[in-house]
């Protein structure tokens, strides 16, 4: 017999998703004026992409296409304690993708190279990343080794610690670029294949208020579109 059968589980609640709205965006730009462009641009590239940290940090210069403004995810970066910092496959099969970008997303990744560049030249012996510039990491360290996945996350909390911006996570940006792509109207299937989940269950259930807010606003444009200007008001 088994006692714990007889046991009603608690009920589970979800977290909300914390994320950045289009107020703190504005903040967070404003903010960002005169900081270092490696961390300028891992900050809005995730808000653009939505990439986890790890498939951030796993970025190669032979990832990024400036021509048709397209990122390719097939990797990602992962540190272990004893292991140190390897390169795996991306999270799940649906993972590996191509994201299209913003434009002013590339362009300050162009910049990031530009100065990537300039690095590798002025490291001269001491660079450890590779010979040919388009093996290298997109967010390395001072010599060229791929930079530690937990350095984005750091430095940004203290950051926002700094210029006294809303407090969340660096990962909570992965989670306010699929906020704002849901209040912009993509359809859920869409939006899921940009994050890469494996499903559109997961998606559903990580941003169902946020759904649910986008839903409200949608019935908010149907009453203007049934009964808004020109529609006979005694149908209300």
């Amino acid at each position: 017999d088994n006692p714990v059968l007889r046991v009603d589980p608690p009920a589970i609640t979800k977290p909300k998703a914390k994320y950045y709205d289009e107020e703190d965006i504005d903040k967070l730009m404003v903010a960002l004026e005169g900081e270092p462009t490696k961390y300028i641009c891992a900050i809005l590239v995730t808000i653009a992409s939505g990439f986890r940290l790890g498939e951030l940090m796993g970025l190669q210069w032979k990832h990024i296409d400036f021509k048709n403004n397209t990122i390719q995810v097939e990797q990602a970066n992962q540190y272990i304690p004893g292991e140190g910092i390897f390169t795996k496959n991306p999270k799940t099969e649906e993972s590996n993708r191509i994201i299209a970008m913003p434009e002013p997303a590339m362009k300050i990744l162009k910049i990031h190279e530009k100065e990537e560049k300039e690095k590798k030249l002025s490291c001269g012996d001491k660079w450890e990343g590779s010979s040919n510039f388009e093996e290298n990491f997109v967010f390395t360290q001072w010599n060229g080794k791929a930079m530690h996945p937990s350095t984005p996350s750091k430095w940004f909390n203290d950051f926002i610690i700094r210029k006294g911006l809303k407090k969340i996570t660096f990962h909570q940006l992965r989670h306010t670029s699929a906020t704002m792509l849901i209040n912009a109207g993509l359809n859920i299937r869409a939006l899921s294949a940009r994050l890469g989940h494996s499903n559109t269950s997961t998606t559903l259930n990580i941003y169902s208020h946020a759904l649910k807010s986008a839903d409200k606003v949608a019935a908010e444009k149907i009453e203007q579109i049934m009964f808004g200007k020109g529609a006979n008001k005694d149908a209300k």
